[in-house]
């Protein structure tokens, strides 16, 4: 996980949640094409989210303002959520045992190095569940026990 991708932290009411930092190409297709937005629009949403540049870098490229393409870039983003919450890559922040740490990070680097997209909708789903396990055995309720079933 690069150094140079953005960090979205945002917590409501004290749980911290994320903003969406990456998509594949297919899923990002699938949620520009749900949008008003144009060529240009989407192919500098395009940069950000799939090919990981910065704002600056893809303001740069197609000779535009930061904040023009920070407006195609919220523009997916908002699709996302109403359309496809599940799917893409996210950011957040936690302070956990060394262990998780560890177990965590190992699990993203053979995520992200595993090609095969079935391999992700197969293991995704059991992670959540044994962590709602996890959780429910310490006294808690996971908001996102549906999560175990999405389809990602």
């Amino acid at each position: 996980m690069g150094a140079d991708r953005a960090y979205f932290p945002a917590f409501v009411l004290g749980i911290p949640t994320m903003k969406l930092s990456r998509l594949d190409v297919r899923t990002f297709e699938i949620i520009a094409s749900r949008t008003r937005m144009g060529p240009k629009a989407k192919a500098m949403a395009a940069a950000v989210l799939v090919e990981q540049q910065s704002l600056a870098a893809s303001a740069r490229r197609f000779n535009v303002s930061k904040q023009r393409v920070e407006v195609a870039v919220n523009t997916v983003r908002k699709a996302h959520h109403a359309v496809a919450p599940e799917m893409g890559w996210g950011r957040a922040s936690f302070e956990m045992p060394l262990v998780l740490v560890a177990a965590l990070a190992n699990f993203v680097e053979a995520l992200e190095a595993d090609a095969d997209d079935q391999h992700s909708q197969l293991v995704l789903p059991m992670l959540v569940d044994a962590l709602g396990r996890a959780e429910a055995e310490l006294g808690g309720q996971s908001d996102h026990a549906d999560l175990a079933a999405a389809r990602l």
